[in-house]
């Protein structure tokens, strides 16, 4: 009641209050992520990463043991799923290896919604836990029980991967996602909000109008931030717009993070010019099963701490398949097994940066966000179908047959004629002459609830 009390005034606050309250929030958020539990995490998870791949499997099946006893112990779906496969806790804390986990079935997100509470260990306490939720870009939004000491753990690896760019916790720094800061309908600035207690500036996506973005490109130039992170689409928005007009900034950017969207090459490109900047980008998920860090050589490293991860083969995909994993964090939620619905591309060689274990080229979002040719083949990051088209800035792609796309576009000032034809010929360069294009020239493309971007959406049947 408190809470929706707070959101109905919070809009009609003046900007110093808002940032009274939004600090208020932030120190809530402070002590729930950065507590003696997040301080232990993060000292031992900075030695993990280091581990052998023999030290990697033996700690994962220790954990992996202990999660599935108490999945069949204490979380009413798993004791009678494990029950009718013949299996008890005793027999799984013997679990002889991780493979074994494969015998298991596959748990879908569908599942999860269905089941809901039947998910949840009846051992946890409500008072030693929080609810994340799931956005629902794919229509499928998810609410999960974590443990406040899983909270800090994911807290811990999200921060291991920062230290791999140099950043300290206390550094100020400037943040562009989705979050409703700032009522939609305001037309002047400021279109942005202090996080005193985090030393943070939350920039709104929602006020990133072509009419407004000189305002923002000031504000960042007046903050001296040590860093920056956010949505690769609401980044590259912002860097557009700053190599456009020539701003460059009076400080320097130690790195860009991005997370929650899948970053593509031309975004980061765009991005670390714009900012002057290495940018690494964080995988992760609310359902706490896998998260990947990248390393300053831009390999996605695995977090062996944090699940079990598989894949799932995808036909014609070389080395690429979906990712199915089980977390081995969270006590309140347990997810065995659990299709993330999310396509990796493993590497195959040891990356430079001396860390072993899983780890991946790339991660190309959802199995939603690739389109299927007439012929029935799988086309991921199509990006680079926009490589020297300067004049498009923002764009997606919608399948809306299994020959047909329609292509949003918004232009950007430098726009020309011949940037459609070579859009169009790259499009079936990569897709086939036998996919119909359609180009669709809008104002503004829509963002989802939480304000991401959906670069591809397909509107087809899961392949």
């Amino acid at each position: 009641m408190l809470r929706e009390l707070a959101r109905s005034i919070y809009p009609r606050l003046p900007a110093p209050l808002k940032d009274v309250a939004c600090s208020l929030e932030g120190r809530r958020l402070q002590r729930l992520r950065f507590g003696p539990a997040f301080s232990r995490a993060l000292q031992e998870y900075r030695w993990t990463q280091w581990r052998d791949e023999d030290a990697q499997r033996e700690h994962q099946l220790q954990r992996l043991r202990r999660a599935l006893a108490r999945a069949a112990r204490h979380v009413p779906y798993y004791r009678e799923r494990f029950a009718a496969l013949g299996l008890d806790a005793d027999a799984l804390a013997r679990l002889p290896d991780l493979e074994a986990l494969r015998a298991l079935p596959i748990l879908r997100k569908a599942e999860v919604q269905e089941l809901g509470p039947r998910l949840r260990a009846d051992d946890v306490p409500d008072a030693l836990c929080v609810d994340y939720h799931t956005s629902g870009t794919t229509g499928t939004p998810l609410t999960i029980r974590v443990t406040r000491e899983a909270v800090a753990r994911s807290f811990a690896i999200a921060w291991r991967m920062r230290e791999r760019f140099g950043l300290l916790r206390d550094m100020p720094h400037a943040t562009f996602n989705g979050r409703s800061i700032i009522p939609v309908a305001q037309r002047r600035p400021p279109y942005w909000t202090r996080n005193w207690a985090a030393g943070q500036t939350l920039f709104s996506h929602h006020h990133m109008r072509p009419d407004a973005l000189p305002a923002y490109i000031a504000a960042l130039q007046r903050g001296r931030f040590e860093y920056v992170t956010g949505y690769p689409s609401s980044l590259y928005v912002i860097a557009s717009a700053m190599l456009e007009r020539g701003a460059a900034l009076p400080w320097r950017c130690r790195a860009v993070l991005t997370s929650s969207e899948t970053l593509s090459a031309r975004q980061r490109e765009t991005v670390a010019r714009a900012f002057d900047a290495p940018v690494g980008d964080f995988y992760g998920m609310v359902e706490l099963v896998a998260t990947a860090g990248q390393c300053a050589r831009g390999r996605y490293h695995f977090d062996h701490e944090v699940g079990v991860t598989e894949f799932e083969p995808l036909p014609g995909l070389p080395n690429t398949g979906r990712l199915i994993s089980t977390g081995l964090l969270n006590d309140a939620t347990p997810l065995i097994r659990y299709d993330t619905g999310d396509i990796v591309r493993r590497a195959t060689t040891p990356c430079p940066c001396g860390r072993v274990g899983l780890s991946a080229e790339r991660v190309d979002g959802r199995v939603e966000s690739y389109v299927r040719t007439p012929d029935g083949a799988l086309v991921g990051r199509l990006d680079h179908v926009y490589k020297g088209l300067h004049g498009v800035r923002e764009s997606q792609i919608i399948q809306t047959a299994p020959d047909q796309l329609r292509v949003k576009i918004v232009k950007a000032p430098g726009y020309r004629p011949e940037d459609a034809r070579a859009l169009l010929c790259a499009l079936r360069e990569r897709l086939g002459v036998a996919m119909r294009v359609e180009l669709d020239f809008v104002d503004a493309i829509p963002r989802t609830p939480s304000g991401k971007l959906r670069a591809v959406i397909s509107q087809l049947d899961d392949p």
